[in-house]
């Protein structure tokens, strides 16, 4: 008895995965690397991290004698602890914690606005809206690190729920930019 020549399993598989539906003409072909499921939740769960980071320690300033320390949600809540009397003129004239809430607060809204809104457009599965949400938080947040350098006098130090909020904001940007780099269809010449 003669057995019949035939395929090799492996490339019969192989027919098998060119043919199947992710493969088929006019749909985008199956990338390597993080599954479907982990591609569609790694956005949302970068932007749910950075509405996190804002219930840590985000800050401490402190000018002369007066010092207060505090975390994102309370700079968003214009919630910030009393630190003390300051007088610096027009700059800030009254309790260190209104200083600091009229400075940062509502760039802190926005960035954290712009993180839950990310976070819930990349829930629903849209992909255009969290890349603009990414790149809005990044901006905000970069204002607030660029604070101690604009106003003279108060000292700041950022605490790890800033540096954690301010790096995946980064993250969510940089992930978003590659992202809209992939749909962007290929130019032709």
């Amino acid at each position: 008895m003669r057995a019949h020549a035939r395929a090799p399993y492996g490339r019969a598989m192989n027919r098998i995965a060119i043919t199947s539906d992710a493969q088929q003409p006019g749909l985008p072909a199956r990338r390597a690397g993080l599954p479907a499921a982990a591609r569609h939740w790694h956005g949302p769960t970068v932007f749910a991290l950075v509405v996190l980071c804002f219930f840590f320690p985000f800050a401490t300033v402190s000018c002369d004698d007066a010092s207060t320390s505090f975390t994102g949600i309370q700079l968003v809540t214009r919630t910030v602890p009393h630190g003390g009397h300051v007088d610096e003129g027009s700059d800030c004239s009254g309790d260190l914690s209104t200083c600091v809430e009229n400075r940062g607060s509502f760039v802190a809204e926005l960035a954290l606005f712009a993180a839950g809104l990310g976070f819930l457009l990349g829930a629903i599965g849209l992909q255009k809206g969290p890349g603009w949400c990414s790149g809005v938080a990044l901006l905000a947040m970069l204002d607030l690190a660029a604070t101690p350098f604009d106003i003279f006098g108060p000292d700041v130090s950022f605490h790890w729920g800033f540096d954690s909020a301010l790096a995946l904001c980064g993250w969510a940007a940089v992930l978003h930019l590659v992202r809209a780099r992939r749909r962007r269809p290929a130019q032709i010449e």
